[in-house]
């Protein structure tokens, strides 16, 4: 069911990605095949899926000693709580595809949620940069944008400023929630976790 899920959700990135370029006038979507999702369609689907009951993503595990270190810093929250669907709590030195990382972004207060930052992983969708699809939503699931100075777009996608920074992790991965990983935490970490029912 998981890998079914992951599958559907590349594909539809895939298409929101060829629908893109199709709406920009540079190629006429074809009349045979599935028809391509737009970016805000897809933004939707994957939001209701991270929240929906059975999957959403506080019912996953934390990411593997994400408790350790929970102070967060600009762009994101002054505290942060790491989510990782199951793909990736088995791989976090090198999430597979398919591996989902959600970050919630709190204030100062720690209860007040100002964002969602999402990371997921989703085969052929931007190779240059790891395969890595950028979202930021607000609580009520509507997305968050950058500065003014920025223009204002939307977070979402191959998001230059997300790229630029994350671009400086370590292993050359671009995720910084591993860094701090040992191979002998992340070992001791999945033999905890086997024979666990999550639902992811």
């Amino acid at each position: 069911m998981i890998r079914v899920v992951v599958l559907l959700l590349t594909i539809a990135l895939l298409l929101t990605t060829r629908g893109a370029i199709s709406q920009s006038g540079t190629r006429q979507p074809s009349s045979s095949g599935p028809k391509a999702m737009t970016a805000s369609e897809f933004q939707k689907k994957f939001w209701a899926y991270l929240t929906a009951s059975r999957s959403a993503y506080r019912h996953w595990e934390r990411f593997p000693d994400s408790e350790k270190s929970t102070t967060g810093k600009f762009p994101h929250g002054s505290f942060v709580r790491i989510f990782a669907n199951r793909r990736t709590v088995r791989n976090p030195l090198t999430p597979p595809n398919g591996a989902i990382i959600v970050q919630e972004n709190y204030a100062a207060d720690k209860k007040t949620l100002m964002s969602i930052s999402v990371m997921y992983r989703a085969a052929g969708y931007d190779a240059k940069h790891g395969d890595w699809y950028w979202t930021q939503y607000l609580p009520d699931g509507s997305l968050a944008r950058g500065s003014p100075q920025a223009g204002h777009l939307p977070i979402a996608g191959r998001t230059a400023s997300c790229i630029k920074c994350h671009s400086t992790a370590q292993g050359s991965d671009l995720l910084f929630a591993n860094d701090r990983l040992g191979r002998s935490s992340v070992e001791q970490t999945a033999d905890g976790r086997r024979g666990r029912s999550a639902r992811k």
